[in-house]
């Protein structure tokens, strides 16, 4: 994909400055991914106490921080939440790289942080927390 090729609001992201060249990305991904980790067992945690809203706020952040180290890779840098989602889209979805239900997963992840849903709240509803 070249630069013709750009998803347009990976552009609108870039002029905003909400996605930045980041040339320090690639050494940093081994500290994003060791924060994933940590924030995974944290959540893993506070599900098995039943503290299901933090869980889901620390499991949004594993999340998260896997996405951050996808974009470091690509020597990239986000500054918004919605950003990150279309620079994953862009630089992966888009190449056939990831798929497309990760980033979904994101922005639910996302949603539920917001709006205070929990693990809780999706057991009955979805196969996967059955």
């Amino acid at each position: 994909m070249g630069e013709e090729d750009l998803n347009p609001e990976f552009t609108r992201c870039v002029e905003k400055g909400k996605i930045v060249t980041f040339a320090k990305g690639p050494s940093l991904v081994s500290k994003e991914l060791d924060s994933a980790n940590d924030d995974l067992a944290a959540s893993k945690d506070s599900l098995a106490r039943g503290n299901y809203k933090w869980a889901t706020i620390q499991a949004y952040y594993s999340m998260f921080h896997i996405a951050r180290a996808l974009i470091y890779a690509k020597k990239y840098r986000e500054k918004s939440h919605y950003c990150l989602v279309v620079a994953l889209e862009h630089l992966y979805v888009e190449r056939g790289v990831l798929e497309k239900g990760f980033v979904e997963s994101l922005v639910i992840g996302k949603e539920m942080r917001i709006g205070g849903l929990s693990l809780q709240f999706l057991k009955g509803r979805c196969r996967e927390f059955d």
